[in-house]
């Protein structure tokens, strides 16, 4: 499938909130009530898009199978509906430095996703 970065860039742009910081206590309580995984506040995984190589990208974007990529990394709760979206880091990158350069991740390292108490599941 051919998949144009900026038509996926401009979808998740307005499906979703870059303003909400707090993860929903009803995310760590679906995962508890579908998937039996307490203190769950959402699922993380990253999809490789294969891309035509950029104009003056050089090795930016390519990687070790031999083709041009992007990464979109998605955080999904218990009913698989998006949560928090990026789109566009380098396919050269480590799942860690993917993980590490998103606002997500600053969020999370400066304690500011606000998640539900442990006792919010109950």
């Amino acid at each position: 499938m051919k998949v144009d970065a900026n038509v996926i860039f401009f979808f998740f742009r307005f499906s979703v909130s870059e303003n909400k910081t707090r993860l929903d206590r009803n995310y760590a309580q679906g995962f508890k009530n579908r998937w039996q995984m307490i203190n769950c506040g959402g699922a993380l995984d990253g999809k490789h898009i294969r891309i035509e190589r950029p104009a003056l990208s050089g090795a930016q974007y390519y990687n070790y199978k031999n083709f041009y990529r992007i990464v979109l990394m998605v955080l999904v709760n218990s009913n698989y509906e998006f949560v928090y979206v990026d789109v566009g880091k380098q396919g050269r990158l480590s799942n860690g430095e993917i993980i590490s350069s998103t606002k997500f991740y600053d969020l999370l390292v400066k304690d500011e996703l606000q998640f539900p108490n442990n006792d919010e599941n109950d």
